[in-house]
């Protein structure tokens, strides 16, 4: 993964928070306003691959979790900073790591 791409987007949109965080009505006003980014995880055969892409809607949310996983922001995530990432972290942690979410 780029980490220019990382550092664009907390330069651009501010130090972001887990989206767990939050509650289902702050997660959707945060997805309204361009704020959320979506993490992904595939896995074939043992080996995994986690991502980022700029979130639409919101998927689903349980009592307990957002699934899947979100990364909200202060500010909107600029236009050119809304695309996918390339699956380069091996966890899901590791992408919340990656944008100074160390309590994922």
């Amino acid at each position: 993964m780029s980490t220019s791409l990382v550092e664009d987007i907390l330069a651009a949109a501010g130090k972001p928070v887990s989206g767990d965080t939050l509650t289902v009505e702050q997660l959707r006003l945060a997805i309204n306003e361009k704020r959320v980014l979506e993490v992904s995880y595939w896995s074939v055969m043992g080996e995994g691959s986690a991502s980022f892409g700029f979130a639409y809607e919101l998927s689903h949310y349980s009592v307990s979790k957002a699934f899947p996983p979100y990364i909200v922001f202060p500010k909107p995530i600029p236009r050119e900073f809304r695309i996918n990432s390339s699956g380069s972290w091996d966890d899901i942690a590791d992408v919340f790591i990656e944008f100074g979410i160390n309590d994922y």
